[in-house]
């Protein structure tokens, strides 16, 4: 399988799963990447966001967004202010977030697969790539199914949240 950055492109040392073949790719985060964003301050590490092609957020604890470039917050129609230290459930808008106890306290919460992939990528340094993900998103002519494909990469104490294919 081969492996490469999912921010810069640059191809990384390759890696043998079960059923892999060698025409497969993954993604993953290259050790100059990973290094910009874990040692950069918060405006470089903002700058470091911007100059990625893929829509991705920058994720703490919890499901708490940080930061997210401009291709993410466009999937959102949020401006920076209106996402940073918020609950992932509040910046993409989920229905859920408005239940009693909010975001991260529904029973909801239990198999969304935001939440789930950043934790566990915290805790595991274990990545995802292209996960299924689905919520009730409040838009303004009601509450719609968001289908879409996530990937986490854990960089220092933080969560690269990057989305893909959106429907």
């Amino acid at each position: 399988m081969r492996r490469i950055c999912a921010w810069c492109k640059k191809e990384l040392p390759p890696v043998t799963r079960d059923g892999a073949t060698d025409d497969m790719i993954s993604h993953g985060i290259c050790d100059e990447c990973a290094l910009a964003l874990s040692t950069a301050s918060q405006r470089s590490a903002g700058q470091f966001l911007e100059s990625l092609g893929e829509p991705v957020f920058l994720a703490g604890a919890g499901g708490r967004i940080i930061s997210g470039n401009s291709a993410a917050r466009s999937i959102v129609g949020k401006e920076l202010p209106a996402i940073e230290d918020q609950l992932a459930g509040n910046v993409f808008e989920c229905a859920n977030a408005d239940l009693p106890g909010g975001c991260g306290k529904t029973k909801h919460c239990k198999a969304c697969a935001i939440r789930i992939s950043i934790n566990e990528t915290l805790e595991s340094g274990a990545g995802v790539e292209r996960k299924p993900a689905h919520q009730q998103i409040k838009t303004a002519d009601g509450v719609r199914e968001k289908r879409f494909l996530i990937s986490t990469e854990r960089v220092g104490e933080f969560v690269m949240l990057r989305i893909d294919d959106i429907a």
